[in-house]
């Protein structure tokens, strides 16, 4: 197993980006457009950490860091998801050890806000509940760290999570990224479809 961190935006890594967006859309619900904008955005600014993990050259499982919001140190987990196919097999707590390990500083620590049902998954890392409720009733806020950070005063808003005060329409910079990836594959798709027809 290997994983790979990266704090600047790559063009080699929007097909990654995208299939996290995909797999967080299935999970949660939250439009492809906006998860992609938001990491879009972020690694542009240099305000974050997209990582995918390897496991014999195949990518298993991708997530996302912002960083700030309650110091400069300070991580949030934006985004994580696992394939399908590499689920229940205990690589998600796995990854995420080496995540933490690897990029969190403990004394600032890390936060995340997930489906109250991952309580037990998250808390197995160490990550400890701070707020039963954080948009709706199934959700939570939990946080990891050696010190007694306050977050009480973070605001949970995606630009304030990141100390960056633009509206938050700024995301669709990268919506737009995405809609044009999207959009070039169709045009280059149509294109060879009617280059075929047109050859027989």
């Amino acid at each position: 197993m290997e994983i790979v961190y990266y704090e600047k935006l790559q063009q080699k890594l929007i097909p990654s980006i995208y299939e996290l967006a995909c797999m967080i859309e299935e999970s949660i619900h939250e439009p492809v457009n906006i998860t992609f904008g938001k990491i879009y955005e972020l690694l542009v600014r240099k305000k974050g950490i997209f990582f995918i993990c390897y496991v014999n050259k195949e990518e298993i499982s991708f997530g996302f860091l912002s960083n700030g919001g309650y110091n400069k140190k300070h991580k949030r987990l934006m985004f994580f998801a696992v394939k399908k196919d590499y689920r229940n097999q205990s690589l998600g707590k796995n990854i995420l050890r080496k995540v933490i390990k690897d990029k969190i500083y403990l004394d600032s620590g890390c936060m995340l806000a997930c489906k109250a049902y991952l309580e037990k998954f998250y808390g197995e890392l160490g990550f400890k509940v701070y707020n039963k409720v954080h948009t709706s009733k199934d959700e939570i806020t939990m946080l990891l760290s050696s010190t007694d950070c306050n977050i009480e005063k973070v605001n949970f808003g995606f630009y304030n999570d990141v100390e960056v005060r633009e509206d938050y329409s700024k995301i669709y910079e990268g919506t737009t990224v995405y809609n044009n990836v999207l959009y070039k594959n169709i045009f280059l798709g149509l294109l060879f479809l009617i280059l075929l027809l047109w050859i027989y």
